[in-house]
């Protein structure tokens, strides 16, 4: 009877255990240092998120000691220099809010599982040329930055097929998004409910030729843009007027 008791402990520990190795890990460095030594020895850790990192040194070693690792997002983060991650072969999404590097972090494209990429609120003005080492990423997450355009290597992201652009500083569409030619979805919206200091808007009735362009791409599917009103958009729709079109858009619009 006793041996069967402990059996059973035995078991409940073990799952018990389980259950808490896969968690999110939540890693907060307040206070500087060594903190490219990841302090992680649950092998079975398949969300990481990293908060307030003061070390400028990512850490990709003891990253790639997570063999089950699925997710990174890395919360408030400045001149990071990142190393390679290319044994981190579960990893599917790597998410970098409010933070900067010191060069872009081409090293991503080592990760063959990696296919979503966000850089969300980085303040990012000009993306680099080396967006086109980033030829795996289905879905780019470009949230909260200054973008007014997009460079022509994004071109080369053949497996792109989501692209957000919400809070951005963008006064025309991107022409570069019609080369794209597996997107499915884009967002050029604002964020919701609020509008941001001084931000320019897309005029899309001097852009109708271009958004009409857009649109009867194949393979895409939505396309979410702002608007100021619902009489904005009816406008808009009288526009385009050819509801093929129109049923792929989605509005925004804060009244």
């Amino acid at each position: 009877m006793k041996l069967k008791v402990c059996i059973l402990v035995f078991a409940l520990i073990v799952v018990i255990g389980c259950k808490i190795e896969t968690k999110t890990v939540y890693y907060w460095n307040k206070s500087g240092g060594p903190s490219y030594k990841l302090p992680i020895k649950k092998r079975k850790v398949e969300k990481l998120k990293i908060i307030n990192y003061k070390d400028s040194v990512f850490p990709s070693e003891g990253i790639t000691k997570l063999p089950l690792l699925s997710s990174i997002e890395v919360i408030s983060a400045k001149n990071l220099i990142m190393g390679p991650l290319i044994d981190s072969i579960y990893l599917r999404r790597a998410v970098f809010n409010d933070c900067t590097f010191r060069k872009f972090p081409i090293e991503l494209n080592n990760v063959i599982s990696l296919n979503e990429i966000g850089f969300v609120f980085c303040g990012i003005k000009m993306l680099s040329d080396s967006i086109n080492y980033l030829t795996r990423v289905n879905a780019l997450d470009l949230t909260g930055n200054n973008l007014s355009s997009l460079p022509i290597e994004i071109t080369e992201l053949k497996s792109l097929e989501t692209i957000i652009l919400t809070n951005n500083s963008f006064v025309s569409i991107p022409e570069e998004l019609l080369l794209l030619p597996n997107l499915v979805y884009i967002d050029l919206s604002n964020a919701e409910g609020e509008e941001l200091p001084n931000q320019n808007q897309i005029d899309y009735f001097e852009e109708i030729e271009t958004l009409k362009m857009l649109l009867k791409t194949e393979s895409l599917v939505k396309l979410r843009i702002h608007v100021e009103s619902k009489l904005e958009m009816d406008r808009l729709i009288l526009e385009i007027n050819d509801d093929s079109l129109v049923d792929k858009l989605a509005f925004h619009y804060y009244y």
